[in-house]
């Protein structure tokens, strides 16, 4: 089997990967501890954003960045 990457486990993590792709990934995270540990950051990693709060932007900022856009592409 070729090797696991980062954006391998990425993919994993969100079900983004093909069925068969996928049970190759399932396979290394079990018998690579490596790869084991990376997952575990990852998944621990994808919790952690779960929880953030996302405040709006300003009003003031959406209206500059709008005006800026409106003068650049004209």
């Amino acid at each position: 089997m070729d090797s696991v990457t980062t954006d391998d486990l990425l993919q994993y993590v969100y079900k983004e990967t093909m069925v068969q792709r996928a049970l190759a990934i399932k396979t290394a995270i079990e018998n690579n501890s490596r790869v084991h540990q990376e997952y575990q950051a990852i998944k621990s990693a994808k919790s952690s954003l779960n929880k953030v709060t996302l405040l709006s932007p300003r009003k003031e900022a959406i209206d500059r960045i709008l005006s800026h856009a409106k003068k650049t592409f004209k």
